[in-house]
């Protein structure tokens, strides 16, 4: 199955997802996630998905302060 997604973790509200780069689609945490597993194979993306950014290389955190260092403000 060929999504057209990048590979990479989503979020929304409610769940974490997980796009493999063969277009498989993992639900992979949160509230969506039903009790008792650890993953689940999905159809799609909901509408309000957006990749994380620490997918994208990101940091996983935002502000200036460098990690293990605190804010001199």
């Amino acid at each position: 199955m060929v999504t057209g997604l990048t590979p990479g973790r989503y979020a929304t509200r409610t769940g974490e997802y997980e796009v493999l780069a063969d277009g498989t689609i993992w639900l992979i945490g949160g509230q969506a996630l039903p009790a008792g597993a650890e993953r689940m194979q999905v159809d799609g993306l909901p509408p309000d998905a957006a990749m994380t950014n620490g997918a994208m290389g990101g940091p996983s955190s935002g502000g200036s302060t460098p990690p293990g260092k605190r804010s001199t403000e």
